[in-house]
C-alpha cells in the first residue's frame, strides 16, 4: 500500500474543493455575464428601432396630413386660391405652428405660379412668390 502524507493530503482536500468552487462560480459568472449583455442589447436594440419607427412615422404622416388639411380648406372655402395673400398667411401660420416643417408651397397649375413659405435656418420665415411677371421673388416675412 502506498504511504500518504498527511502533509500533502490536507491541503489537498482544502484546495481541490476550494478551487472547483472558485472554478465553477467564476464560469457561472461569466456565462450570466454573457446573457446579461445580451439581454441588454437585445432590450436596446428594440428600444432604439421602437424610436426610429415612431420618428419616421411622425416625419412621414406630417406632410400627407398636412396637404390633407390645406385641400380640406380649400374644398371648404376657408382658403381662397384667388386671394394668394390669405394662403401665404395660411402656410405661414402652419409653418410656424409645425416644427418639423420647414416650408410649404403651393403650385397652380393654370399658370405656374408657385407661392411658397419657408423657415430659414435663423428661425425666420421667408415668403417665396414665382410666376410669369416675378420670375422669382424671395421675400423676408418677419423674426420667429
Amino acid at each position: 500500500m502506498v504511504a500518504i502524507s498527511i502533509r500533502k493530503t490536507v491541503p489537498l482536500m482544502i484546495l481541490v474543493p476550494l478551487l472547483t468552487y472558485v472554478g465553477l462560480t467564476g464560469w457561472l459568472a461569466v456565462l450570466n455575464g454573457k446573457r446579461t449583455v445580451n439581454d441588454l442589447s437585445a432590450l436596446n436594440s428594440r428600444t432604439l428601432n421602437q424610436q426610429i419607427k415612431d420618428r419616421l412615422k411622425d416625419y412621414l404622416e406630417t406632410p400627407a396630413l398636412l396637404n390633407q388639411f390645406n385641400a380640406d380648406a380649400i374644398q371648404l372655402g376657408e382658403i381662397d386660391l384667388q386671394k394668394p395673400d390669405s394662403l401665404s398667411r395660411q402656410f405661414l401660420a402652419e409653418v410656424r405652428l409645425l416644427d418639423k416643417v420647414d416650408g410649404i408651397e403651393f403650385g397652380y397649375a393654370s399658370t405656374g405660379a408657385v407661392r411658397s413659405v419657408m423657415r430659414l435656418e435663423n428661425h425666420s420665415f421667408a415668403l417665396a412668390v414665382a410666376d410669369a411677371s416675378t420670375q422669382f421673388v424671395k421675400v423676408l416675412l418677419c423674426d420667429r
